[in-house]
């Protein structure tokens, strides 16, 4: 028992230590990734008891995420996403356009917190210079889906399948093009009393 309420407490004491910026980054993406689970169950995630399973699921994997946004958990409700629009069948453009932006959003937002140390401020330069990094990334999926699309206009069949491998191939870009030079965060400075 003592062994518990320590754990806990060292959780707790852990998380007083994370900055205001790391938290707006961090709960900007629990928010997006809520938005996307919303999109991908096409505006209705409490329809039934298969779509609120995955809403419940999503959210716990996504609170998960957020208190340690250096894990991988994460990845399994984008996994679980981008298989639940594909099961929910086809959508328009503008909506598959609009869930595979609110994931890129979170996915940098977890990134960015990823990489940056939790009691940092986060620079505005930092923040640039990740979305810098990861326009290459959104370009070639982009562009992968514009080709896709025309691909689907000329009347070749591409299903809902297709969307798997081209979120994976923006996440795995989006990791490759990361600048890493130099620090992402400013020291705080310590109040005197």
């Amino acid at each position: 028992m003592r062994h518990l309420v320590e754990t806990i407490a060292q959780s707790l004491a852990d998380l007083r230590i994370v900055s205001r910026s790391h938290w707006a980054l961090r709960l900007g993406a629990l928010a997006l990734l809520v938005a996307a689970d919303v999109l991908a169950l096409d505006l209705d995630p409490l329809g039934g008891t298969v779509p609120t399973l995955v809403s419940v699921l999503v959210l716990v994997l996504g609170l998960a995420q957020t208190l340690r946004p250096d894990s991988d958990v994460g990845l399994v409700a984008f996994g679980l996403i981008i298989l639940t629009a594909a099961a929910r069948g086809p959508f328009p453009l503008t909506h598959l356009l609009s869930l595979a932006a609110v994931l890129f959003l979170a996915h940098s937002c977890w990134a960015l917190a990823a990489i940056s140390p939790a009691y940092g401020v986060i620079r505005g330069g930092a923040v640039r210079r990740h979305a810098r990094g990861s326009l290459p990334a959104l370009g070639l999926g982009l562009l992968g889906g514009a080709v896709l699309w025309l691909a689907a206009a000329e009347g070749l069949r591409i299903g809902g399948w297709a969307m798997i491998p081209g979120v994976l191939a923006l996440v795995v870009l989006l990791i490759m093009l990361m600048p890493r030079e130099e620090p992402l965060v400013a020291p705080q400075r310590r109040r005197r009393r």
